[in-house]
């Protein structure tokens, strides 16, 4: 089409020009329709993908949590054990040697 509407306006064929221009945004149009419809159905996408990621985040945040709470648990019972139960067999053991 572009081959046509250029020389039709040089020879002054002002009809076929309008023509082959007519054909052309019809084109065009159709062109611009397609794309808007794309780019409204990337946004549409894009909103979805954005709520279902912090939906994912805000799990991994709470399980993670949940892993932390449960380490440090575990961090503090070893340390409890090894205050009141290694501790004092290792003060009895000592006593023990002492005494000998």
């Amino acid at each position: 089409m572009h081959a046509a509407f250029l020389p039709a306006v040089r020879r002054g064929d002002m009809a076929g020009a309008r023509a082959t221009y007519d054909r052309l945004t019809f084109s065009y149009d159709r062109h611009r329709a397609a794309i808007d419809r794309l780019v409204s159905q990337a946004a549409e996408r894009k909103k979805a993908l954005v709520a279902r990621s912090a939906e994912r985040v805000g799990i991994a945040m709470i399980v993670l949590g949940a892993v932390a709470l449960f380490l440090m648990a575990l961090l503090v019972a070893g340390i409890a054990a090894a205050i009141f139960v290694l501790l004092p067999n290792i003060f009895d053991q000592y006593a023990i040697l002492q005494g000998r």
